[in-house]
């Protein structure tokens, strides 16, 4: 061991940690701290050119020379559609055949390479030979046919650590092709290689796709249009029998930006029975016919990931019937879509298991059927409502309601309490909307919604990140209404009332000691939203743990330096809070930007996530 040397000059030449610092500095600081010393030369280089893009360096002289001494530090290499790649494989020396030409990059996991075309097809094969340990490979073709590259469909199917293959925007792809290359690399049998599980066939979507309906490739079941020119919602499909294939080791499958029948992915997944990631996202033309859910389930039953976002052609009784074809979904994503009531009742009855929720921007939904969800999805993980506005009325009406279905009884919450406890990203836009009655607004005063939400939120001791948008409609002053019978919904109103006489005893036979102390500091006003402020109720946050970051967009907050004590001293974790300096007045926000850097200089304040 150096003596000479400080603790913390022997601790920052460790390399997992320089790793580590690593990720949080710039390329350029990086590239500076190869300057401080030898060891950190030698520590940090291999970090500055782990990646390259030859877009933004192919022409620099600089780069080309410092390639010629680096590049088997390279690991990832970028390639734009037409860059050079010639001098990566240097002409061989005189008296030496090609195999013996001393090579660059030669330990490259992941390339993303130019253009193929018959001109340059030798060199790019030479390239993925020299790289036997290649993970995951991007090809895009020229306009030639796919068969007229053999060599460099050979030199693919030599790779035995293929993880990942990206064919996108090929509109000159064959599907005999595509067979040749999976029977070298995704082989389910023994005896096969079966590295390859990660396809991707995306960015076709403005052009027809080359394997037109796949029909070819099929397996087993063939989903064919008959003699029909073309696909139309009053001309399904229909599955017909047709001689079994060889399955392929495909667990993941890319089909985004795509436009194409539905044929052809119910034909390529006949060949993927182990297909557990399917995306399709901005997808297009596929008019989902009649019982393509369950066709698709058929041939790929261990789908547990699905992507739909921004697809056109799915309505929500066809992502409601997607759903319940594979009830074992532990990630959903359909932002932007026509995901509605009928999906989020199919994900509640169907899907307990689900881990991953995104739906922001989706189509209007009921508000009691998002607090099913919350109530009953006790795996949920991650959920991103952002966009739909959800009624803090109708979720605490659906709460008393499944309370008094399931004869649950809590101190803690006021009606059932969300199930998803284990939550640790929630994206959520709730807003106060109570209706024409004034029964129901008297019984849901602002004052009992925004406890009820702070409390649910508060029991979630594992968020980390939480962004919740909040307004209100009500124009009028619940406290001043009068008790007339206005003919509301006077079930509702019983239930709502039981279920806070039932509290209100509870707390009083347990003492509820804390309830009253959070109570005696906030104001029990009809005035106020969620704003995150003291007197609306913040101290019910206290649970929050883990959060590490506070988004307030969308917020009409009421913080003042006050209640960032608060959350720097209850929220250890905390260290990132959104647009609160650009939602305030200048001056307030200076003295707390200020007081922040110096009291708690690990709080960052951003404009944006």
């Amino acid at each position: 061991m150096d003596t000479t040397k400080s603790p913390l000059e022997r601790v920052l030449e460790i390399p997992e940690i320089i790793e580590r610092v690593s990720a949080h500095l710039t390329r350029s600081t990086i590239s500076s701290a190869t300057r401080v010393s030898k060891a950190w030369y030698r520590a940090y280089l291999p970090i500055v050119w782990h990646t390259i893009d030859n877009g933004q360096h192919w022409r620099d002289h600089r780069f080309l020379e410092a390639i010629a001494q680096h590049g088997d530090l390279i690991r990832v290499l970028i390639c734009t559609r037409y860059d050079e790649i010639d001098l990566l494989i240097p002409p061989p020396r005189t008296g030496h055949s090609p195999e013996q030409s001393v090579s660059l990059c030669r330990y490259l996991t992941s390339v993303v390479m130019p253009k193929t075309t018959s001109l340059n097809q030798k060199q790019h094969a030479q390239l993925i030979r020299q790289n036997p340990g290649l993970r995951e490979l991007s090809l895009t073709f020229h306009d030639e046919l796919s068969s007229t590259f053999t060599e460099l469909v050979d030199a693919i199917g030599e790779l035995k650590n293929l993880r990942r293959l990206a064919f996108d925007e090929n509109k000159s792809l064959e599907a005999s092709t595509l067979e040749k290359i999976l029977q070298r690399c995704s082989r389910v049998s023994p005896d096969g290689n079966g590295s390859l599980q990660e396809l991707s066939l995306g960015g076709t979507f403005y052009i027809k796709h080359p394997f037109g309906n796949g029909e070819d490739f099929a397996s087993g079941v063939v989903s064919t249009t008959g003699e029909s020119a073309h696909w139309t919602e009053t001309n399904l499909s229909h599955d017909s029998d047709t001689p079994t294939k060889e399955p392929f080791a495909i667990t993941t499958l890319h089909m985004d930006t795509v436009g194409c029948v539905q044929d052809l992915l119910l034909n390529l997944c006949s060949r993927f029975p182990s297909l557990s990631i399917l995306s399709l996202r901005e997808s297009a033309e596929l008019y989902y016919g009649d019982g393509f859910p369950k066709r698709l389930a058929r041939r790929c039953p261990q789908i547990k990931s699905l992507d739909i976002s921004q697809t056109e052609d799915m309505d929500d009784d066809t992502i409601a019937e997607l759903i319940s074809s594979f009830p074992d979904l532990h990630t959903f994503i359909a932002e932007e879509t026509r995901f509605g009531t009928e999906s989020l009742n199919a994900l509640v009855k169907h899907c307990r298991d689900l881990t991953v929720l995104n739906i922001a921007s989706a189509y209007e939904m009921e508000s009691a059927a998002m607090q099913r969800l919350l109530s009953t999805c006790w795996s949920l993980r991650s959920l991103n409502a952002w966009g739909v506005a959800y009624n803090a009325v109708e979720m605490m009406q659906e709460a008393h309601r499944l309370q008094k279905e399931q004869g649950s009884r809590s101190i803690l919450t006021d009606g059932q309490p969300w199930a998803c406890t284990g939550l640790e990203r929630l994206t959520l836009n709730v807003i106060y909307s109570p209706p024409d009655e004034s029964q129901i607004r008297n019984v849901y005063p602002p004052s009992r919604a925004r406890r009820f939400l702070y409390d649910q939120l508060g029991r979630l001791n594992k968020l980390q990140y939480l962004a919740l948008e909040t307004s209100w409609e009500d124009h009028g002053d619940v406290s001043d209404r009068d008790n007339d019978d206005h003919y509301g919904d006077k079930k509702a109103v019983e239930i709502a009332e039981e279920a806070l006489q039932d509290k209100m005893e509870q707390m009083r036979l347990a003492g509820a000691s804390r309830e009253r102390a959070v109570q005696d500091e906030e104001v029990d006003n009809n005035e106020t939203w969620v704003d995150y402020s003291f007197k609306s109720g913040l101290r019910r946050l206290e649970g929050l743990k883990e959060l590490r970051q506070l988004s307030l967009h969308g917020v009409s907050h009421n913080i003042a330096l006050s209640e960032i004590c608060w959350m720097a001293e209850n929220w250890p974790h905390l260290r990132q809070i959104e647009y609160l300096p650009w939602t305030m007045d200048d001056q307030d926000a200076l003295v707390i930007l200020k007081y922040t850097a110096e009291h708690y200089p690990w709080i960052q304040f951003t404009e944006d996530d």
